[in-house]
């Protein structure tokens, strides 16, 4: 790669072959590997071993230890509960102890052995989260435990590469015990760095708010000069990224820094794999073809196996077992890191990295269509796999709650949506079962006295289990096709002759469920589930101005004989008409913010607009405004503006992660930040220090906000 037209050419030969690989199914690692073997000097000669392409490629695996670090997150265990910890451990060892015995009977000794149980034993967390990502099965129970896994292989993947430093130090006449000293030297050090991360970095990372190049610039800066620093004290550039990554995760500006550094990474690591290519030999590969197919045989075949023995051990369900032990048929993308670290330390021959690559590109090649396939796999192979495990079929259940034999209603999600449903439902008299497999969502419905059992609603086997013959009603919250999809077949499976209430998120998905067989289809609102759960009255028109700003509001309320009374916000054209918007509408008691264009106009609804002043008195026109009684003011929507204290715990994140109007009922419709003025900022919008939040809610809500600690309320 000696000028720009090298370039140009590598990258159009890598995009055709992308390009190809995405309808194949085939993830662009592979691709990028396969094009650096064929470019090298192995076929077409036309790409060798360049120190562009080992600098690049070396800042682009630095890049992914210090995103892997920055995206660890502990709890997952702790809401997976303490199977998905035991699972996770048991993955790791078992399959070490297995893949040991293997690669010792295949012939590999001294520090060959651990090597290959290390490659063996990983997985690819690139290939399982794009795969599961692209399915929407991230959220679901295999999906989550699949990537509890995978975060504590990442954790031991880092010891590793301190190992192998220790290994290079050995080769130059260090000894065992200077081993276990940098070992521990450098669990100190991670220690260090999050501490670190705690204090110092959040203090540089909050001047880097308002900058978006700046910040990127500055966590680059991060990772390489804690990459510098770990070389210097002996230790791989790698694990210093992963320490930097671990500095930056305690602040709570990760998720804006992982959004921007991901491009930036997916990209240098083009150059890490065709860099890799370049040196592995042809040659070497047919040398080593009779090992690579048993241990290509192993990853697909004996690693998913002791994984699906091991979680059905553990009480998981067959299923989840199996889609769980499927994804993990890969070894990881460290394993070339690691084959080339071998190979640099001199404990390795260059035909061990010719194994792993064919390793590699064969677990590359065949587990992506395994896994996109799973739940065909599992329905074909279920028949066999019950006879054989049915004795230890697990049902996957926690303490339920299920105090009854027969319910009114079974609803199927216990989110936020969910449990606002089940709330009202009991209020309304009707005996409630909901089913979740979230342990935090059981958790809070405990906590509401909500009866629930523990179940995937994929898993056909749950149904059978539920008193469903007894219940009127099925409600399944969750908007997603493919879910309601299978709640509606497991539900066929057991004959269920009751009425069935399914979510969608709009017209298209509601027409395909009603065809389905849906008696009623649930359209939530975009912010359904955050409803404020206080009653607003009939209140007399109200004008709500905000000095300097070029909107105002407006609250008015609807009389029975108006002209709009059945008409849809989309029928109305108010704002094609008028230019004013309507931000809100109270019901019954109830707010609904944001209200779908489909939402009908009924009598004595309360509705917010806002506009500038000629708008809204056009407004006025079309709603046929009356003038109401006095009302108390505790009734009636307010305005106010609060800044945000410089040491406020949200300070940098959104206000969806912060659930603004969930948590203090009111809605932030501006943000006053220095000279600029945000109007209805987005839900990803970021807090910074000194800003000034302008609210609207009701006035009672509005003067809550004085008593938070966080916010000072200012003229």
């Amino acid at each position: 790669m000696s000028s720009f037209t090298d370039l140009a050419l590598l990258l159009a030969v890598v995009a055709v072959g992308g390009l190809v690989a995405e309808r194949l199914k085939v993830p662009l690692l592979a691709v990028y590997l396969a094009t650096g073997i064929i470019l090298g000097p192995a076929v077409v000669g036309a790409l060798s071993p360049h120190e562009g392409l080992s600098s690049l490629g070396g800042l682009g695996v630095s890049l992914l230890l210090f995103s892997i670090a920055l995206k660890l997150d502990l709890r997952t265990f702790r809401l997976l509960g303490w199977r998905a910890l035991g699972a996770a451990v048991g993955q790791i060892t078992v399959t070490a102890v297995v893949a040991a015995a293997i690669a010792y009977g295949l012939g590999f000794r001294g520090p060959l052995l651990p090597l290959v149980t290390c490659v063996l034993v990983m997985s690819s967390t690139v290939l399982v989260v794009k795969i599961f990502a692209e399915k929407k099965e991230l959220e679901s129970l295999h999906g989550q435990l699949a990537i509890a896994i995978l975060i504590l292989q990442d954790i031991a993947i880092v010891f590793v590469l301190v190992w192998m430093g220790g290994l290079g130090a050995h080769t130059a006449g260090a000894g065992t015990p200077s081993q276990v000293i940098q070992l521990l030297l450098g669990a100190l050090v991670l220690v260090g760095g999050y501490l670190l991360g705690a204090r110092g970095i959040l203090r540089l990372m909050r001047h880097t708010v308002r900058h978006i190049e700046l910040q990127l610039i500055v966590v680059l800066a991060l990772a390489a000069c804690y990459a510098l620093a770990a070389s210097v004290l002996g230790f791989s550039r790698e694990v210093g990224a992963f320490i930097a990554g671990l500095a930056v995760a305690a602040s709570p500006y990760k998720e804006s820094v992982n959004t921007r550094l991901t491009p930036l990474r997916d990209f240098l690591l083009l150059f890490f794999f065709l860099d890799l290519g370049t040196k592995i030999p042809l040659a070497g590969m047919g040398k080593v073809a009779a090992l690579a197919a048993a241990l290509t045989a192993f990853a697909l075949v004996v690693k998913p196996v002791i994984v699906l023995l091991l979680l059905v051990a553990l009480r998981y369900s067959i299923r989840t077992a199996f889609l769980v032990a499927l994804s993990l048929g890969t070894i990881s993308e460290f394993s070339f890191l690691l084959a080339a670290a071998a190979i640099q330390v001199g404990v390795a021959k260059d035909d061990f990295l010719s194994l792993v690559a064919v390793v590699g590109l064969g677990t590359f090649f065949v587990a992506p269509l395994l896994l996109e396939h799973g739940e065909a796999l599992y329905r074909w192979s279920s028949p066999m796999l019950l006879r054989l495990l049915g004795w230890r079929e697990a049902r996957e259940e926690m303490a339920s709650t299920a105090t009854s034999a027969s319910y009114d209603v079974v609803c199927f999600g216990l989110g936020r949506y969910g449990r606002q449903l089940v709330h009202h439902l009991h209020e309304r008299g009707k005996r409630v079962l909901g089913v979740d497999f979230d342990p935090e969502a059981l958790r809070r419905a405990r906590r509401l006295g909500i009866d629930h059992v523990y179940g995937d609603i994929e898993d056909e086997e749950l149904y059978a289990r539920l008193p469903l013959h007894a219940s009127k009603w099925v409600v399944g919250t969750i908007r997603r096709g493919d879910v309601n999809r299978a709640l509606l077949r497991g539900l066929k499976g057991q004959a269920y002759g009751g009425h069935v209430a399914l979510a969608a998120d709009d017209e298209e998905h509601a027409s395909e469920l009603e065809k389905l067989g849906a008696h009623v289809v649930l359209c939530p609102y975009k912010d359904g589930a955050e409803l404020a759960a206080e009653a607003i009255t009939d209140a007399a028109d109200l004008r709500l101005h905000l000095g300097g700003w070029p909107v105002a509001f407006r609250e008015i309320r609807v009389r029975s004989e108006a002209s709009v009374v059945g008409k849809t916000i989309a029928e109305l054209s108010l704002r094609k008409l008028t230019g004013a918007t309507i931000i809100a509408l109270s019901r019954g008691g109830r707010v609904l913010f944001d209200p779908f264009p489909a939402t009908q106009i009924f009598p004595n609804d309360r509705v917010l607009l806002m506009g500038r002043g000629d708008e809204l008195e056009r407004a006025e026109v079309v709603f046929e405004l009356r003038q109401g009684p006095d009302e108390a003011a505790d009734t009636h929507f307010d305005i106010g503006r609060f800044r945000v204290a410089e040491s406020a715990r949200f300070i940098g994140q959104s206000l969806a992660e912060i659930e603004f109007r969930q948590r203090f009922g009111v809605t932030v419709v501006g943000i006053e930040r220095d000279d600029q003025r945000l109007a209805l900022p987005a839900p990803t919008e970021i807090i910074c220090p000194g800003d000034v939040l302008v609210v609207i809610g009701l006035a009672q809500k509005v003067r809550a906000l004085e008593e938070v600690a966080e916010m000072e309320r200012v003229p």
